[in-house]
């Protein structure tokens, strides 16, 4: 292929099947090609890919492209050694197809990737580094950050709102229990608020457990209700709802 070093051929599968997930698929698929081939950047015939989309779909499909792609380049390495000549991808450029809708759609998928794999990082800390008084610092950063209000509630405030389950569950730890609580004011006046809750524990809390073992390094995940919540907020505010 004239100018090219390289050469992608990405798979769709059947054309009658085209989704908005296949396409998300393939973004990811693309990533992980280009990892494991160690090409750092990628040219789309993106006219190509996106041909099966009907024209009120062209954004939603680059997005979701571009989603499963910036997904798929997620990985946690805050305690793992630094490798060296470790591959990085500095992105695919777009070819065949030029819209501000386009990059808009990119800038979305962006946003949104970046929420999820906020969450996803909170998740993958282990248990004796997410306590409750790290996760509820990593939440109100992110929400500082952003202008969204953070109140975190501690033990006295928490027994005051007569939590009693909350109470029970953290006296099993050493650690302060946290909740935390975020507000996004950005609607009309007259507008009903909405709520989102997200189960918060953290896997701080040691000693004997009378559950099987088998699985229970995954008991680290039982703050991803919450984790999710976050990651939410995280993408109302940079995508300004």
């Amino acid at each position: 292929y004239a100018g090219y070093s390289n050469l992608f051929l990405l798979g769709l599968g059947h054309s009658k099947k085209f989704s908005m997930e296949i396409v998300r698929q393939a973004g990811a698929a693309l990533f992980q090609a280009q990892k494991k081939e160690k090409v750092s950047k990628v040219a789309l015939q993106a006219d190509s890919i996106f041909a099966g989309a009907k024209p009120s779909e062209v954004t939603n499909a680059i997005q979701a492209f571009c989603e499963g792609y910036l997904m798929a380049g997620y990985e946690y390495k805050d305690l793992k050694k630094v490798e060296l000549n470790s591959f990085s991808a500095e992105g695919i450029t777009f070819l065949g197809m030029k819209s501000p809708a386009l990059v808009k759609s990119a800038e979305k998928a962006a946003i949104l990737a970046g929420a999820v794999n906020f969450a996803r990082s909170l998740g993958d800390r282990p248990g004796n580094i997410l306590t409750p008084t790290e996760f509820s610092r990593l939440i109100e950063k992110m929400a500082k950050e952003r202008g969204i209000k953070c109140s975190i509630l501690g033990r006295k405030e928490i027994e005051k709102e007569k939590m009693g389950l909350l109470i029970g569950v953290a006296q099993g730890s050493i650690e302060e229990p946290k909740l935390i609580i975020l507000e996004h004011m950005k609607g009309k006046k007259a507008d009903k608020p909405i709520a989102l809750v997200g189960k918060g524990l953290t896997f701080d809390s040691g000693g004997i457990s009378l559950k099987p073992a088998d699985r229970m390094e995954e008991m680290k995940y039982d703050m991803m209700g919450a984790a999710t919540v976050a990651g939410v907020f995280q993408a109302l505010a940079d995508l300004k709802v």
